[in-house]
């Protein structure tokens, strides 16, 4: 007993870990958009979108090995340019924003729907 609460604890912490950096770079690719997309972003934005793209675009490699903005910023470039990846990471995080858009969209009309029927 005393191992499944442990690997449940480990799993709600991992989730939650994904979440946050889910999070982060979501935030981030939205400040890059409303900036008109410039050329470069800070290291700490960079290395925060790397964290959530890396995995998905290259799972092989570690996050570890883009320890400053400047190589977080260069492999973000290389995905956006590379003609064998058909996704980028600028499409990767539209998506991710949609989705999250979408999601607050439903939620909001389940606690309304439900807020309606309480006070009905």
């Amino acid at each position: 007993m005393k191992i499944i609460v442990r690997k449940a604890a480990q799993l709600e912490t991992k989730s939650k870990r994904e979440i946050t950096i889910k999070e982060e770079a979501a935030d981030v690719y939205k400040k890059f958009v409303a900036a008109g997309k410039p050329d470069s972003l800070f290291a700490r934005d960079s290395k925060a979108v790397l964290k959530y793209i890396l995995p998905l675009l290259a799972p092989e490699e570690k996050i570890y090995e883009y320890n400053t903005g400047q190589k977080a910023m260069a492999q973000l470039s290389k995905f956006a340019t590379e003609s064998d990846i058909t996704i980028t990471w600028m499409t990767e995080m539209e998506k991710h924003v949609q989705m999250e858009e979408e999601f607050k969209r439903g939620l909001h009309k389940f606690i309304i729907n439900m807020l309606l029927q309480m006070g009905g």
